[in-house]
Parts: structure tokens; sequence; C-alpha cells
């Protein structure tokens, strides 16, 4: 299963890459959502192996994940991978420079299931593709918008 979002930012790519691999700004982030995030790896830059367990609450219940930077080429790809629950998860985004000026910050998200009852979640979100990719691409755009005021202040 498969969701797709992008979005052009007025930024050029390094910036918007220092952006999306500010990592300790999306840990606090996660934990003003309530998502519990640990750094497994150390305190030393980012780069392929730095790891963080997570416990948030999904449909009432609590869950745990694994998450790894498995891809870390500047300033062009991040790509982690996530385990928790039966189900695998391939984070992707990719910046594309439209111009000296411009990016293009593609998101994609591939989701495995490994067993039945993961299967049934995966089956409900092809369900809702459509509405999911929908907030997805408003939220990338919300963050895209950030982004360029942010670097404007």
């Amino acid at each position: 299963m498969k969701f797709h979002a992008k979005e052009d930012i007025s930024l050029p790519r390094q910036i918007v890459f220092d952006h999306v691999s500010d990592f300790e700004r999306l840990e606090k982030r996660a934990m003003r959502r309530d998502i519990e995030v640990k750094r497994t790896s150390g305190q030393g830059p980012l780069d392929v192996g730095t790891a963080w367990r997570l416990k948030f609450q999904f449909r009432g219940r609590s869950r745990k994940a694994m998450s790894e930077i498995v891809r870390f080429d500047a300033p062009e790809i991040v790509e982690i991978e996530t385990e928790t629950s039966g189900i695998d998860l391939r984070t992707q985004v990719d910046l594309i420079a439209l111009s000296p000026t411009r990016t293009r910050l593609a998101l994609s998200f591939d989701m495995t299931a490994r067993t039945l009852s993961a299967r049934l979640l995966v089956q409900s979100l092809k369900l809702a593709k459509g509405s999911i990719e929908a907030k997805l691409s408003e939220r990338l755009e919300e963050y895209g918008r950030e982004l360029e005021s942010r670097a404007s202040a």
C-alpha cells in the first residue's frame, strides 16, 4: 500500500533539506502529539543507522515502533524504515531542485502487512486512500508554508 504527496516550496533545496533532516525539531513536534520518542543510536550527527524507539496510542491501544534511517543522501533523499505491530513502513523524502530558489518536496509511504490483523488495517486504509492522500497533501502544504515563513523571518 503506497501513499504519495508532493509540494513545491520557494526555498533552495539545501535549506529545505536542513529543515527536513532536523530530527530534533521533529522529535519535539511528535512529543507535542503525545508520541514518546527516544533516540537509540547516540547523539551524533544523523546518518544511516540512526534509530528511534517510538511509543504512541493508535485506535485506543498503546503501540511501539522502531524507526531507522536506511538512506541519507544529502541534500536529496532521506529514507526511513519503521517496524510496528505487524506492519513495515518505508518513508521516503525526495527533494528535487526545480530552480536555484524552488524545491519540490515529495513524500511517499510504502506499507506492508506481516500479520492478519495488520492486513485488515491496511485494507481499511486502502478504502480511505483518497482522503488519506488529500490530508497528507494538505499537511505537506502547511509544512511548506511554515518553512517558507520561518526562512523569511
